[in-house]
């Protein structure tokens, strides 16, 4: 069954957004496609991301999102992150910015439960109020 769901960041926009602004947070928006014959419900899932030497943990567990058979779903992953993360990712600002993705995703259908493992790479996130902390290291 998971060979049958299809996620990767929604291809339009600016799909991986870090602010590191004085409260530095993290958003992917990801696209989910259930080409199974059943609905399915994504009930969780746990993602890292790995940028410029910091890692940044994304967690969903409720609501559950409901995908029906060869329909798409769009999910929001939100997070604050640590202070530690946002200085190594602005130390090392004059490389381009790559970022990738692992975790897993637990679902459930009316058949069985089942999970499913993510590795995404060359995810180029867009760097939101970093000049807020440039000039604050400056100060």
């Amino acid at each position: 069954m998971a060979d049958l769901v299809y996620c990767d960041v929604l291809p339009r926009g600016e799909s991986v957004q870090l602010d590191l602004g004085p409260v530095a947070s993290a958003q992917i928006f990801l696209q989910l496609i259930n080409l199974s014959p059943v609905p399915i419900e994504l009930n969780s899932a746990q993602m890292a991301m790995q940028c410029s030497g910091a890692k940044i943990d994304f967690v969903h567990v409720s609501p559950c999102v409901t995908i029906p058979s060869g329909m798409a779903a769009q999910l929001r992953l939100c997070t604050s992150v640590h202070e530690g993360s946002s200085s190594a990712i602005i130390e090392n600002h004059h490389i381009p910015l790559k970022a990738w993705l692992t975790g897993h995703m637990e679902f459930s259908c009316n058949v069985r439960k089942f999970s499913k493992a993510l590795s995404l790479s060359d995810i180029q996130p867009v760097l939101i109020n970093a000049h807020l902390r440039k000039e604050e290291r400056h100060a």
